[in-house]
């Protein structure tokens, strides 16, 4: 923007410099959607967005032409500031990312698939994965797919097309099989330091609804205490999200006091964190982000902030852990008319086979059938 005094050429003088600069300030706008690199969101573009409207207007005060008194243009060039950003973001494609990717092997015709989009538009679903949500908004999005039929779906693909028609890049799905079987629970962790055991929740939600849903599930959104438990959860769970967007929420917040950041959940409740681990550059409290992650791009799961609309999975923290007792449980329990069990007495080592397949876990020393 500043070089745009430097153009020595036959007819353009300060009077086309309005005109110049909204073309520059239109030209970077629209280019942001063709950016490519990973982890660019919506939340990125509008920051990108916003750097390119502060840094015209900055650089327009350095510009040095004959004829010009930049104080008679302050307005007007105010104005075509504003509509170059306006007419940027109408020809920039839609720019969207997967957060929550399909499991490789699914159980159920109805699979849950969280994007990230930088704008409105429609979905356009290629292949064999078909749904009936074609709206797509900016931010996360989950959409639910309907599989016709058991097999490998190894064609799919969405774009986004916003309303004036700019087609985004293709977000191909990575492929995935859909099987007739039951379905196993999480695997449960036990943190031997602190006895407590851990769930890695592969379903994306709001922060709100992590909190809540912990909590329900009789434990609560795990609260990471020192460096030890945080290098634990890494290794057991950074199959999880590791180079993915999948990245999970835990009991951090600064939703009250900007900068002050407590624990939601857990024995701590309400109390400012006593262990932190951000990573470098973080929290930035970029577009409000007001509530905490995992993270794997700058170190081996520390924390970022995320804002609330953000959609991701969770840990649940667990207290008892996993008491180690015996003669407890008989080796044969009857669980309905003709359904039995075989449990070895120790609690630690429960299982139940149905046709070989393992569908039975335990939290703590409550157990779940499924």
């Amino acid at each position: 923007t500043s070089s745009l005094g430097k153009i020595e050429m036959s007819g353009y003088d300060s009077t086309k410099l309005t005109s110049m600069v909204e073309k520059v300030t239109a030209g970077a706008t629209s280019a942001l959607g063709s950016i490519e690199m990973g982890g660019i969101t919506s939340t990125e573009i509008s920051s990108l967005t916003l750097n390119i409207q502060v840094s015209v207007s900055n650089s327009v005060s350095s510009i040095n032409m004959d004829g010009l008194d930049i104080n008679n243009l302050n307005d007007q060039l105010s104005n075509v500031i504003e509509k170059g950003i306006n007419s940027g973001k109408s020809t920039q494609p839609p720019k969207i990312l997967e957060i929550l990717p399909l499991d490789e092997t699914v159980y159920e015709k109805n699979p849950t698939y969280t994007f990230n989009s930088s704008k409105k538009g429609v979905i356009q679903y290629q292949g064999d994965c078909l749904s009936n949500q074609y709206l797509a908004e900016v931010g996360d999005n989950t959409i639910q797919f309907n599989l016709s039929s058991f097999g490998r779906y190894e064609n799919c693909s969405i774009k986004v097309v916003d309303k004036n028609g700019n087609v985004s890049n293709t977000l191909n799905i990575h492929p995935f099989s859909l099987v007739n079987e039951i379905k196993t629970q999480n695997q449960i962790f036990i943190n031997p330091i602190n006895n407590h055991s851990y769930e890695f929740i592969n379903n994306a939600v709001l922060w709100e609804d992590a909190l809540q849903f912990a909590e329900e599930s009789g434990g609560y959104l795990v609260v990471i205490d020192d460096q030890e438990e945080l290098n634990f959860l890494w290794e057991y769970f950074k199959s999880y999200f590791e180079n993915k967007e999948n990245v999970p929420w835990i009991s951090l917040t600064d939703k009250e006091t900007e900068g002050e950041w407590r624990y939601a959940s857990g024995p701590k409740k309400n109390q400012i964190a006593d262990f932190t681990s951000w990573a470098n550059g973080e929290p930035n409290n970029l577009n409000d982000e007001d509530y905490a992650v995992m993270h794997w791009q700058r170190g081996n799961g520390d924390f970022f902030d995320y804002p609330r609309t953000f959609l991701r999975p969770y840990i649940i923290e667990f207290d008892n852990g996993f008491e180690e007792k015996t003669n407890v449980i008989d080796s044969n329990i009857l669980l309905s008319d003709n359904l039995k069990c075989s449990v070895n007495t120790s609690v630690s080592s429960f299982s139940y086979l149905d046709n070989n397949k393992d569908v039975a876990s335990f939290k703590g020393n409550v157990y779940q059938y499924v």
